[in-house]
């Protein structure tokens, strides 16, 4: 089938609509989803599970890889199309969203202004909505510009539709900004599309340092490419090497099948897929940190991971008005010192950090029409014992959720809360359980 296949298809499952009696609902077994930030993340991420359930799998990509002219988003489409029809899936199951390449972060409630992008005649172009038979075009019947609203939007109604049981989508910890903010999209649709029964989240890492996943060294020069095959994959780098996923699955051929899905993005790999670091992610398992949503028993139009058995998850809320001159903190201290803080930089960034006054990451704010207005701010610390001990951190902002974090330092209790900055309102609570 053509990509103008692809879109047909769309339009005609656009419009079996979203209630109870759709297509997906009467399946015998509900749909699985892979959501991918770029195309070839996705075979990356679950290339033995795509093969193994390519019947009932629905393949999202969030943007068509179009970081600027060099990079073709149109001949990666077809790449894609080409892999998954290597795994068994067929055309019509592979959705592109069609947003912008390496600025999924900065999608807010401005819209970005035209990116540089390969035209379908393979002239050098720009363009600030949707384009490419994309999911928003079918749905609606026009592309969407380039705003955050837009791709939770697109992701809810389809899974609204689905209503899937599970879902395989990059980590939120994963270095490329792209991957963690696909994530972050993601949870925002669940929440908005409320399905009554939300479905398990399995999240991948696929950017860990330069050498990842071919040995668990931080830092390049690695080893290799090419040696591990059929090994299976290595601790995370560096203090993450305690972070154990809680889901690893045996891949009977030792990612021969994923490898040979892999070489089919051509215009990804520097040589054959036998001997280029692509080819890594096709191993003898494949790993994944695997979460179930339950309603958030403070504020029940949300949605966040169960709590870990035994563990106990704390919530810090405050509400502070920055301007972009000034900086509001709030710490989180045990009798062992400060453990956590949140600081807010002007109105364009959010810094976390963790023991040792450490970053754990900087959070970019996307343009927002609400600037330098009073923002409520939560961080739920949320301990999990049995993924190694370490501690997830999930920041929203007037309740959407705008990051999550892992700090693999254990956690030792809070005490009490500091404030620096024009922050009013704290409060420290433990969740009700």
């Amino acid at each position: 089938m053509t990509i103008r296949g692809v879109w047909i298809a769309l339009v005609m499952a656009a419009s079996i609509g979203c209630g109870n009696g759709s297509r997906a609902s009467e399946q015998t077994e509900a749909p699985i989803w892979i959501v991918a930030p770029h195309p070839d993340d996705e075979a990356l991420m679950a290339s033995h599970l795509i093969a193994r359930d390519a019947s009932r799998t629905f393949v999202h990509l969030m943007t068509n890889g179009d970081l600027g002219c060099e990079r073709d988003g149109w001949q990666r489409q077809r790449e894609t199309l080409a892999a998954m029809r290597v795994l068994g899936v067929a055309p019509e199951r592979v959705r592109f969203l069609s947003y912008p390449d390496g600025f999924l972060d900065a999608l807010g409630v401005v819209p970005l202004p035209p990116r540089e992008r390969r035209m379908e005649d393979g002239t050098c172009g720009t363009g600030a909505t949707t384009y490419a038979h994309d999911v928003h075009s079918a749905l609606n019947g026009h592309p969407g510009p380039y705003v955050a609203d837009n791709a939770i939007g697109d992701l809810a109604a389809l899974l609204a539709r689905d209503r899937p049981r599970d879902v395989y989508v990059s980590h939120p910890y994963d270095d490329h900004p792209d991957h963690a903010t696909t994530y972050i999209l993601l949870r925002r649709a669940i929440e908005r599309a409320m399905i009554e029964a939300p479905p398990r989240v399995h999240r991948a890492i696929v950017h860990a340092g330069g050498c990842w996943p071919n040995g668990s060294e931080p830092h390049e020069p690695c080893g290799p490419a090419g040696q591990s095959r059929g090994a299976p994959y290595p601790p995370l780098p560096g203090a993450l090497a305690r972070y154990v996923p809680n889901e690893r699955i045996a891949v009977s051929d030792g990612g021969a099948l994923g490898r040979r899905a892999i070489a089919e993005y051509r215009s990804q790999l520097h040589v054959d897929v036998e001997h280029d670091w692509l080819g890594d992610f096709a191993r003898g398992d494949a790993i994944y940190w695997v979460e179930s949503l339950v309603r958030d028993p403070m504020h029940p139009e949300r949605l966040v991971r169960a709590p870990a058995e035994g563990a106990s998850p704390q919530r810090v809320s405050f509400e502070a008005q920055v301007a972009a001159d000034e900086r509001a903190t709030v710490r989180v201290e045990h009798d062992a010192g400060t453990r956590y803080a949140i600081e807010i930089v002007g109105d364009r960034e959010v810094e976390v950090r963790g023991a040792g006054d450490r970053v754990l990451r900087r959070v970019h704010i996307p343009d927002d029409a609400a600037r330098h207005a009073q923002h409520r701010w939560d961080l739920r610390i949320d301990p999990r014992p049995e993924e190694g001990g370490v501690v997830e951190l999930e920041v929203r902002r007037d309740g959407a959720l705008l990051a999550v974090l892992i700090d693999p330092q254990p956690y030792a209790g809070v005490a009490r809360t500091v404030t620096d900055g024009p922050v009013d309102d704290v409060a420290l609570v433990p969740e009700p359980r």
